[in-house]
């Protein structure tokens, strides 16, 4: 997503967001948080120097284009109202973004044009339109325009009548400034040759006005999401190319002006020569991106000094056979996730509703019409922490949370469960009747998240952890319980029980008894290895899920693995003789705080995803839960090393 983001000029990134906290429902506003909580937190300082690296790469330098493509705003605004929804402008929203999706599919450099701006900074100096300081040759006008300003119309007549090129896709510009006008119509007739139309961006007529003189670029897969973008530096030009296909790979030819072609690596801050071939000024060169791959070039006139020797991938490569079996090590406690429960207040006493239900109840209960008021809302000065005032008098509510405990699970085990529960200072905590006590300087993913030791007073079969609050307070947010410690959480009746076991195999863990697991886990298998000197080494990892992987070998720090081609050379750590090799996979909180009753089939979701539950507590069956783990034994290759 970011790549895409940069190659269509955005230049500075501000991820969203990072938690204070995540106590109550603040772990639903748009996660990820960018921030200690996070299971890949550790590791995240590569993506974010690589994101550094390219936007101050897209930073330098200028974006110089001669094609301005003028939006189509003011038709939009025609038929805007806030009483009716007008379905024609989805219609010119539609139309437009194709248009702007097919301009850069042709690998066509072109600005957006608003009328706005054009209004205040637009000029014509002989054949050229000028927007503030940028100049250009050719104006473009979607098929959906309709209308344009009085301001446009005045300035491209000027334009034309210089001698200006215009390239249309629509005969249909009725009106200036709203009103009904022949102008536009008569002004494309009065310059035929220069007021160009066509019904498609295919047509060669079209295309030939748009291509470039100075750059050309073939696209030999044709996955229809190969972009670019270029900045004109003092002293070369940069190059910046995605392939923002998720699962195709893309292959191009490029021609610039030029004599030298240098790869810059973002991810790592290398900077390597390419092989390219030059004639008449220009140089050519050839480029294989990765599904979700980038890759930035400088092409100069100059060679670049201190710049590493292009060294290509070898074409012969022979498997290493592991000369032990995989051992698997889960690197931090199983848990399983409480979020159904009972609800008892002097007026009320649900059994067994989602939390969300029960919480905005319990809110609506006590006066607050709208439900949890620190739900997907930003607060006004203390506008909700006044709402405190309502409980005063507040006789208090009870919250019950059930779950089992297989018996055949051994009470060592047991002895070391513990149980999450957000703001303890709210109400008094019970296990079985036992009452429960916070654990000193201990922590559970988010430093609000205390951890209480239960092991002693868990039984076999129906425990109920109880929430007991002596009176209802602003933030008094129900949330679910989480239940930690060495054991599986495998389907039960309904929901999930605690059972025994391990994981010893590779495979989804969500299969294995680890279905809200978010950490880690570690899968080591040993190799033996000639001198490392005279032979290049590189892990690959085949079928695996998850946001990255660290690659240890005999311990120690290798390298991370998060995209395609999913490998890393890790000649330089290797002993001569046996080694180990250990490929960690991180998971992520989505299978820990949820949501988990919705598909994952959507690329983006909000609070809402969290505020519907089943009525009662489903089956393991009704779960959405992301596939982690390692599917299949990592490889490792052997190649000559020159």
């Amino acid at each position: 997503l970011v790549d895409w983001e940069c190659v269509m000029g955005v230049n500075l990134v501000n991820q969203h967001l990072s938690f204070y906290t995540m106590t109550g429902v603040r772990k639903f506003d748009y996660p990820p948080s960018f921030s200690y909580q996070e299971p890949w937190w550790d590791n995240y300082r590569l993506l974010g120097d690589y994101i550094g690296r390219i936007c101050m790469a897209l930073s330098s330098g200028e974006q110089i284009n001669h094609t301005l493509m003028l939006q189509p705003n003011t038709t939009a605004w025609m038929y805007f109202s806030r009483r009716v929804r007008n379905t024609e402008i989805d219609t010119i929203r539609t139309g437009f973004k194709n248009l702007v999706y097919r301009m850069e599919q042709h690998r066509i450099e072109y600005d957006l044009g608003s009328e706005n701006v054009i209004r205040t900074l637009g000029s014509v100096d002989g054949k050229i339109f000028r927007v503030g300081k940028r100049d250009y040759t050719l104006v473009v006008i979607p098929p959906d325009m309709e209308n344009l300003d009085r301001s446009t119309v005045d300035l491209l007549r000027k334009y034309m009548e210089n001698g200006g090129q215009i390239l249309s896709f629509t005969q249909n510009i009725t009106r200036v400034d709203g009103k009904e006008s022949t102008e536009v119509a008569e002004l494309a007739s009065r310059f035929p040759g220069k007021w160009q139309e066509a019904d498609s961006l295919d047509q060669p007529e079209a295309l030939a006005l748009l291509a470039l003189d100075d750059f050309t670029m073939t696209d030999h897969t044709r996955n229809g999401m190969l972009y670019h973008q270029r900045r004109i530096l003092d002293d070369g030009q940069l190059l910046f190319l995605v392939n923002s296909h998720a699962s195709s790979k893309a292959s191009a030819t490029l021609s610039m002006k030029g004599k030298y072609v240098t790869r810059f690596d973002p991810m790592s801050g290398e900077i390597t020569d390419y092989p390219a071939e030059g004639k008449d000024e220009k140089v050519t060169f050839h480029v294989d991106l990765e599904p979700a791959g980038s890759a930035l070039f400088a092409v100069t006139d100059q060679k670049l000094s201190g710049v590493n020797k292009y060294t290509p991938e070898p074409s012969i490569r022979n498997e290493v056979q592991p000369t032990g079996p995989v051992t698997v090590k889960r690197e931090s406690e199983n848990l399983l996730v409480l979020n159904y429960l009972d609800l008892k207040t002097p007026k009320t006493d649900l059994k067994e509703v989602y939390f969300m239900v029960a919480q905005d109840s319990l809110f609506r209960e006590k006066g607050i019409k709208t439900g949890n008021p620190w739900h997907h809302r930003i607060q006004y000065k203390k506008n909700y922490l006044d709402l405190d005032s309502l409980f005063r008098e507040d006789p208090g509510f009870e919250v019950s949370y059930h779950f089992t405990v297989n018996p055949s699970l051994k009470d060592t085990l047991l002895k070391s469960v513990k149980a999450v529960v957000e703001q303890p200072g709210l109400w008094q905590i019970n296990l079985n009747g036992h009452p429960l006590t916070q654990s000193e300087d201990q922590f559970w993913i988010d430093r609000e998240f205390p951890v209480f030791a239960i092991g002693k007073f868990l039984k076999a079969g129906e425990n109920i952890l109880t929430l007991t609050a002596p009176r209802m307070t602003v933030q008094s947010e129900v949330m679910p319980v989480y239940i930690l410690g060495d054991f599986l959480v495998l389907p039960g009746e309904r929901g999930f029980e605690i059972a025994p076991g391990e994981l010893t195999t590779m495979g989804s863990w969500k299969e294995a008894g680890l279905p809200f697991y978010s950490q880690k886990v570690s899968y080591t298998q040993p190799f033996t290895v000639e001198k490392p000197g005279q032979v290049k080494y590189k892990i690959s990892l085949t079928k695996w899920s998850g946001p990255l992987a660290e690659v240890l070998v005999n311990g120690k720090p290798a390298g991370l693995i998060a995209w395609s081609p999913y490998e890393l050379d890790i000649t330089r750590f290797l002993n001569e003789g046996t080694n180990n090799i250990t490929v960690r996979v991180c998971g992520s909180l989505k299978n820990t705080f949820g949501f988990f009753y919705t598909k994952n089939n959507r690329w983006i979701f909000g609070p809402g995803a969290w505020n519907f539950g089943p009525a009662k507590l489903p089956s393991a069956s009704g779960y959405f839960l992301l596939d982690y783990g390692m599917m299949e034994a990592f490889k490792v290759f052997a190649s000559p090393a020159n």
